[in-house]
This record gives structure tokens, sequence and C-alpha cells, in this order.
């Protein structure tokens, strides 16, 4: 304890004793004589006003808060107490004081460290309740309960969980509270609770038994999982699809070596037997049933995405035209039909197989409306973000053209749209439907880098959308003027990387002959000498991408090396796929594949050589 004794009137130091030197920092010698202003004692002089006027009116103060100076500089809190005495004939203060500095600092941080409890328990997306362990009554709970269950903290405090018929299982709550009193907690317990309209929501709840008011209690935390429960199922779903898919494929593949045989060996026979014999009849109908046979396999290839697709860069708008007045046709007049073209954007599909899947999206509107309604077929742009492109299992974000097929037929059940995809699954009556025809629309939608949605209310009407990844810039005909006007050459000098000397001839011919200068090269590494000698000419490099010593990728990232702006457009007679797997050029790398004919070539490198710029990824 600090014990000073100084002059009322001038604060003059008469006495300390050696705590005070030690808090203070200064020495008796250098205190005695001077006043508490004179050593800046006081922090805020004003204290020692009110200090002093109190000690005149009651003789002695007792617990008086101050910030007390030191020789540092720095502030300390102390708890003062004086007394009125006489000494020497002269009223002097005899003082007493506590450092509670620390004291002080430990209710700020407990303070702070409530605040902060209090702030995260109220603002927590999660719901958060402290609850009787015996009765189930809420004690306290934060605003997540509202977020979660649709009521408000103050509605529920002072309830049970029975009165609020918060659990949709109460076994569950028996199971979780006997742990909670087994084990002193239950973590990420999984369940269904209520909201306060009854829907069930799934969520994980954990709770660790506490002391509350002197009761048992448990503080428990509610995480909705409902969001990630559907995304876990939808994932689920893609992978059982692609499962069937992958089944699918390997039987169609069998089954299409035997027809082959059936139908070569049947097709033997028919040329023996007489044309109009009973025989020749059979073989007929067995080649007609064979037929039929590979008709469905090409469904099943199609819903597997293994067949073969002869995609070209083509307006979405321009398949539904075409097919628009075949469309009327086929749903009769008693439903009204409208198409919209709300945007000319090209997309990279085979227009038949597209063609394909809206048939069958229109015939299966037609069957749900059989005494008449509304179908209609909208063209339009979205721009798919992160979250839907990987929901989707999509490689690309950005402009998709969307295809949207709306009807007011008689709607389908949720538990038919969980299997709507699925091959061989139908709802019409035998002999009506293989069940194919969407399991075909998927696979043809998937194939295609672009994916499929059903929404339907039964009474109200379905609506399925198709999205296809945009690409290039829109074109509003079938044919781009690219494929009107003749290719076109130019002045400038390039580089020919190829092992193959034939390829290498012909290519260096086709780019003299349209007016480019070429330099030759027989493998990467000396693709990258030629490059690093006639840099200063060279504006465009035309890259094999398999090559002996280094090989296309190699080359590039090394003439990239020497100049970053470089134009680079690679050449390879792999498969697209082959080659993005196994050289990771890039989704954004220039690539033509071979075959290629001179005027496909001379475009390509034309459109290279103009466009600002040509990026792809490097180490």
């Amino acid at each position: 304890t600090v014990i000073t004794i100084s002059e009322l009137e001038t604060g003059r130091f008469l006495d300390v004793n050696e705590t005070f030197s030690k808090l203070t920092g200064y020495g008796r010698d250098e205190v005695i004589g001077k006043t508490s202003h004179e050593l800046g004692i006081w922090s805020r002089p004003e204290d020692r006003s009110a200090l002093v006027a109190a000690i005149r009116q009651k003789g002695q103060v007792n617990n008086f808060q101050v910030a007390m100076g030191t020789k540092s500089g720095k502030a300390i809190s102390v708890l003062l107490s004086a007394t009125l005495i006489e000494q020497g004939g002269r009223n002097c203060l005899l003082t007493s004081a506590i450092d509670i500095t620390e004291h002080l600092e430990r209710e700020k941080q407990l303070r702070e460290s409530q605040e902060k409890f209090a702030t995260a328990f109220r603002m927590s997306p999660d719901f958060i309740a402290i609850t009787d362990l015996e009765t189930g009554e809420f004690l306290e709970a934060n605003e997540g309960f509202q977020k979660i269950l649709g009521c408000s903290a103050e509605t529920i405090r002072g309830r049970t969980v029975f009165e609020l018929n918060f659990w949709h299982d109460f076994d569950d709550r028996r199971r979780f509270v006997r742990e909670v009193l087994e084990k002193g907690e239950c973590l990420n317990f999984p369940t269904k609770f209520r909201n306060a309209s009854g829907t069930p929501i799934d969520a994980l709840i954990s709770s660790r038994a506490i002391t509350f008011e002197d009761k048992k209690c448990m503080l428990s935390i509610v995480h909705d999982i409902s969001e990630q429960k559907k995304l876990q199922e939808k994932l689920q779903h893609f992978q059982k699809m692609e499962a069937i898919g992958t089944l699918a494929g390997g039987i169609a593949h069998d089954f299409n070596n035997m027809l082959t045989g059936i139908i070569g060996h049947a097709q033997l026979a028919l040329g023996k037997a007489g044309g109009d014999s009973a025989v020749a009849q059979n073989l007929n109908t067995i080649l007609s049933l064979s037929n039929k046979a590979g008709q469905l396999n090409h469904s099943l290839l199609a819903f597997s995405r293994k067949q073969v697709l002869n995609r070209e860069a083509i307006c979405l708008s321009v398949i539904v035209r075409k097919s628009e007045s075949f469309l009327r046709q086929l749903i009769g007049e008693d439903i009204v039909f409208s198409v919209r073209v709300l945007s000319d954007a090209a997309v990279f599909a085979d227009s038949l197989q597209i063609e394909q899947v809206i048939m069958n999206l229109v015939i299966n509107a037609r069957d749900a409306m059989p005494h008449g309604g509304k179908l209609s077929i909208t063209v339009r742009i979205e721009d798919i973000d992160r979250a839907v492109a990987d929901r989707y299992q999509l490689e690309k974000t950005g402009e998709y053209a969307c295809l949207i097929v709306s009807d007011t037929g008689t709607g389908i059940g949720p538990e038919v749209i969980e299997h709507i995809f699925e091959p061989f699954f139908t709802t019409k009556e035998v002999g009506k439907g293989t069940g194919l025809g969407l399991s075909m629309a998927y696979g043809n939608i998937r194939q295609h880098g672009g994916f499929i949605t059903v929404y339907s209310e039964i009474g109200i009407g379905t609506e399925f959308r198709i999205y296809l990844p945009v690409v290039g810039d829109r074109v509003h005909t079938e044919t781009t003027n690219d494929e009107r006007n003749p290719a076109s050459g130019g002045n400038e000098t390039i580089l020919v990387a190829e092992d193959d000397i034939t390829v290498r001839n012909l290519n260096r011919d086709i780019l003299e002959l349209a007016g480019y200068t070429v330099f030759e090269a027989r493998d990467g590494e000396e693709a990258i000498q030629v490059y690093r000698e006639h840099q200063k000419d060279i504006s465009l490099v035309l890259l094999d991408v398999i090559m002996p010593n280094k090989n296309g990728r190699q080359a590039g990232d090394a003439i990239r090396r020497i100049n970053p702006a470089a134009k680079i457009l690679f050449m390879s007679g792999y498969t697209d796929e082959y080659i993005r797997e196994r050289t990771d050029l890039g989704s954004d790398a220039e690539l033509i594949l071979k075959p290629v004919s001179p005027d496909r070539l001379l475009r390509k490198v034309r459109e290279t050589l103009d466009r600002a710029s040509n990026r792809y990824r490097t180490p």
C-alpha cells in the first residue's frame, strides 16, 4: 500500500513510504519538499481539487479512484483513501493508495470478451440456445433461430422444445440428450427439426452440458444443412447417372458387335433365298427388327455420351427455326405453339442431335396436353456462375445459350422427376414409349458440354431448359461470312515446326502461295533455335503438338520465354480431348486438328494473326 503525508493546501509532500517510490519511480529525496503538481502525480489536477473539497466537507474520503502519474510518464490507476490530520500546526492529508491498474485491465478484457461472446452469440447465422436438460425449456436463444426456423428468440424463451414441437422425431432427442448426460457432450448429431410452418429441416446439432443459473443445461448449436443435403443428393444423382451411362455404353458396344453379325449373316442368307419365299420374309423381318435394335442402341450411346458427334459452330436459333414447321405439324392444331428468339448466339453443336432433343421434348409436351394447351420454345442467353457450374459439373462459366421448352400440360410429380432422365424409365403405357427419349436428351446435352433441367407443377405445366456454352462471336445465319468468302493470305512471316516432312512441305507450299514467308523446323528444339534467330521477323509460330526433341507445348513455353507476346497456333492429328489431357495446352490455346484443308488452315492462320492476343497457360 502506498502511504503519503502532504500539505492540504499546497500538496507539498512531507513524507512517503518505499512502496510509493517503487510505484512511481521517484526516490524519496526527489519527492520530499516537492508538490504533487511539480511531480505530475495527479494525471488530472481536477481530481485533487475534488478530493480536497470532499476532505474539507467530510474529514475523510474512501476508495476514490484516480489516475496517478509516474516518473516514466505512464499513468496508473489507484484506489485512494485520505484522512485530514494536523502536523506541526498545518492541515495535512494522510493518504493510502492501492494500485488497481492490472485489476482494471482484467475487468476491461473480461468485459470485451463478454461483449465479443454476446455479439457472436447474437449474430451467429447458426441457432445457438441454452436449454434445461430435464425440461427442455429455452433459457437463452439467439436470432439464428429466426433465420433457421422462422420464429424470434423472444417467442421461444420460457417455452419447451415439446411445446414448440421443435424436434421432428423426439426419439432423436432422447438419444441425443442421453449421450450429453453420459458423455458431457454430443457433437454433429444429424437430425431434422420443424420450422414455424411445420416443414422439416435437415440439421446438425452439437451440445455440451453446462451449469447455467444453477441448473443443469445444454449449450447447443444447430447448423442448417438443408442446402448441403440438396447438393449431396444432386451429386449422388449425377454419380448414379454416370454409372448408368457407363453401363449403357458398355452394353451398347457389345450389342453393336452382335447386331453387326446378325445383320451381316441375315443379308448373306437373303441373297441365297428366293425373293418371295417364306424364308426371305423371315429374314426381312429379322433385318427390320435389327434396324430397330440399332436405333435403340443409338439411344443408349447417346445417353452414355459415346456417340460420334458432327459438331460445328451454329446458331441455336437457326436449329429451332429449321425445325419449327415440322414441329407445328407434329403437335396438332389444338395446341397453341409459339417460338421466341431473344439471341442469335452460336454454339458448338451437332445440329441433328439438338434437333432430336428438341423433338423429344416437344413430343412429351404434346402428350402431356391431350385436350390442348400452350407450348412455347424460347432461345436466350444466360450467365452461368461458378456455383451453378460446380453444381452441374461444367468446365466453363460465363454465357450459355438457353433453350426453354414449356407447356401447360398435366405436370410431373417430384417422385417421377427424380428418375426422369434414367434410361427405360417411362410413365407411358406399354407400347407408347421406350423410356429412352429424355435419357438420350440428357446424354446428348452433357456430351455437348451443357446441362438440362426440369421444373414442373402438377396441373400447371412443365418447363425443360437446355444450356449450351456459347462459342466465339454471335452469328445470325447458319453460314458465316468466312465460309462464303475465300480464305485470305498475307505478307507476314510464319515459322512452321513439323516432324513429318510431307506435312511440313505441304503447309509451307500452302502458306507461300498465299503470300506468306515461311521458316521451317523439323522438331521442337530447332523451332526454338530458329525463333531465337529470327524473332523480330516472325509473326506466327505454327507448332505440331507431338514432335521429337521437345514437343509443341515445351517449344511453345520456350518461345514464350523469349517473347511473351508471341502468337502460337498448335496443330495435331490427335483428338482435341487427347491433346488437352496429355499436353495441358489449356482451354484457351489456339489448336487446329488434322486433317486440315488448305482453306481451313489459311482461315485459322489469318484469324490467329488478326486476334489481339493469343494466350495459353505457361508453367
